[in-house]
């Protein structure tokens, strides 16, 4: 008897720890600019959508400078994102016509999961084509997290993303420049 409840406030622990998680949503996204032509299906729909927790005073515009200089997601590291921890899904949010949603995995792992806290975060999509991305706002839950219960965290859609041209820095071309120059000389040799 003794085995068996030993057993059961096992499991029980373990299916606790992690029952509190967030509740990701983009809320609408067919608002969002297509500034390099086609529509939201050609450019927008089916892309990933990443969601990162962060502090409620992150400022976005960090991570918009490295996204835009070609840095992707690697590039949110270091001095400014420390606060930054990227949502876990079983499966990876997409774009839709409708809200896109997901549940990312928080627990008692995540550094800085507190019950009773507030959580904040905001959410990156490069489009289809991979020239252009869209950063929210951060958003702020307007309940605490609890010990059971899901936390809603709403981007709140289109309106609240910005978009932006993803141009590398010309160190990344100039690069890029000169592999394709040394390629071209090594062709050259072989001819």
């Amino acid at each position: 008897m003794k085995k068996l409840l030993m057993t059961m406030m096992a499991v029980t622990a373990l299916a606790t720890a992690h029952a509190a998680q967030i509740n990701w949503a983009t809320g609408g996204l067919s608002g969002l600019a297509n500034p390099g032509g086609g529509t939201f299906t050609t450019n927008w729909e089916g892309a990933s959508v990443y969601f990162f927790l962060c502090d409620a005073s992150f400022d976005t515009q960090l991570a918009i400078d490295v996204l835009k200089a070609g840095g992707g997601l690697a590039g949110l590291t270091g001095e400014g994102f420390e606060s930054l921890i990227q949502a876990t899904f079983v499966n990876q949010p997409r774009v839709n016509p409708i809200p896109t949603a997901g549940t990312g995995n928080v627990g008692d792992t995540t550094p800085g999961y507190v019950i009773d806290e507030r959580y904040s975060g905001f959410a990156i999509i490069f489009d289809n084509s991979g020239s252009y991305v869209a950063v929210s706002r951060v958003a702020t839950s307007t309940q605490t997290m609890g010990p059971s219960t899901n936390l809603p965290l709403p981007m709140g859609g289109g309106a609240n993303f910005g978009v932006h041209e993803i141009i590398p820095e010309p160190a990344t071309a100039m690069l890029a420049l000169a592999g394709i120059g040394l390629l071209l000389a090594q062709k050259r040799k072989r001819a």
